[in-house]
């Protein structure tokens, strides 16, 4: 009979959507022996279920949620599963059957099948993609169901720092980084949830940041002209993201980067300087694109500055959606204001 430990993350989840999920459970997987533990992070609203295990860690976080179910794991398979059981549970019988030390259950794979609203889907597509790049790991999907074979797993531990969604990151670099077998495979997933990331508000909307400026001492407020510096902005993260991207298949992590971001910095300057702020020339054009070079730089450090910060408290999506407003507040304001002065009439 094969073993298995099955680690249940739990954050303001009812008792009755939990103890379906682990009849569900034993029902589907009726012929292995569990070790079913239920962690609840950062909320105090179950109780135990017959027959499971329940930790409750004061502080919330995916990532010590896993930490603890790991560690605690009676079994060498360890298995990661949502308390909403919106993975298709045949994911468990196929991953044990990988010869690899972590099996990931991969919605970006050939043969995966995902239902979830078009907002989710957005969401996971591009935080997949920008973990892939931006931490320079070689996996398609890095969130959602797993299986860790717990002899492997439990000596990169200390390397993970993260105590949020960010601990699956960490945790997959230092998988590569010591040589761990890490395999996907295609999931079934049925999630209509609706994601609760992008759900706060119209104030943190670009348009509204960007009416949020006069704080910033942006007194006569152009709308065509913000509109064209956003679009000169989306434009600039496209060629970014695409370059560094195909760079980092051939050069080293930095070197591509700084080569994306000087061409897409030169790009953007001779965007803005012909279109978004065309007949607003205080400066030489020489002045003007040592002055947006510098900007740029500061405009990165606040950027990742902030969402670095933020992250340690708040949910990683919002951290990184408010530093992109913030940031793009600060440039449109200095770029306006000074880069792009407007000539004074004497």
């Amino acid at each position: 009979m094969v073993s298995v430990s099955i680690v249940m993350p739990c954050r303001n989840e009812t008792q009755g959507l939990v103890a379906s999920s682990v009849k569900k459970l034993r029902a589907e997987l009726e012929g292995m022996k569990l070790d079913i533990m239920v962690v609840e992070n950062g909320s105090h609203m179950l109780r135990r279920i017959p027959g499971t295990r329940y930790f409750n860690t004061s502080a919330g976080g995916l990532g010590i949620a896993l930490k603890l179910g790991i560690r605690k794991a009676k079994h060498e398979n360890v298995v990661f599963l949502p308390a909403d059981m919106s993975y298709d549970l045949s994911f468990v019988g196929t991953a044990l059957i990988e010869d690899a030390d972590i099996v990931i259950g991969s919605k970006s794979v050939r043969g995966s099948v995902v239902e979830r609203p078009i907002k989710r889907k957005i969401v996971s597509k591009v935080y997949g993609w920008k973990t892939r790049i931006g931490n320079g790991i070689h996996v398609k999907d890095i969130t959602g169901v797993k299986l860790y074979k717990k002899s492997k797993v439990v000596p990169l531990l200390a390397f993970c720092k993260s105590e949020g969604i960010r601990f699956e990151v960490e945790l997959q670099k230092e998988a590569e980084k010591h040589g761990l077998r890490v395999k996907e495979i295609p999931v079934i997933v049925h999630d209509y949830r609706e994601t609760k990331i992008l759900e706060w508000g119209s104030s943190a909307t670009l348009i509204d940041g960007y009416k949020a400026a006069k704080g910033f001492g942006i007194r006569k407020l152009n709308e065509k002209e913000f509109q064209r510096y956003l679009a000169v902005g989306l434009v600039g993260i496209a060629l970014f993201e695409g370059a560094f991207f195909v760079l980092n298949q051939f050069i080293p992590y930095w070197l591509s980067y700084l080569i994306s971001f000087e061409v897409v910095t030169d790009i953007n300057f001779l965007m803005h300087d012909t279109y978004t702020f065309k007949g607003q020339k205080h400066y030489s054009r020489g002045k003007r694109f040592i002055i947006f070079q510098s900007q740029a730089i500061v405009y990165r450090i606040v950027q990742y500055s902030l969402f670095f910060g933020l992250s340690l408290f708040i949910n990683i999506y919002l951290a990184l959606l408010i530093a992109i407003l913030i940031a793009f507040i600060y440039s449109y304001t200095f770029n306006k204001k000074i880069t792009w002065k407007e000539r004074q009439e004497q």
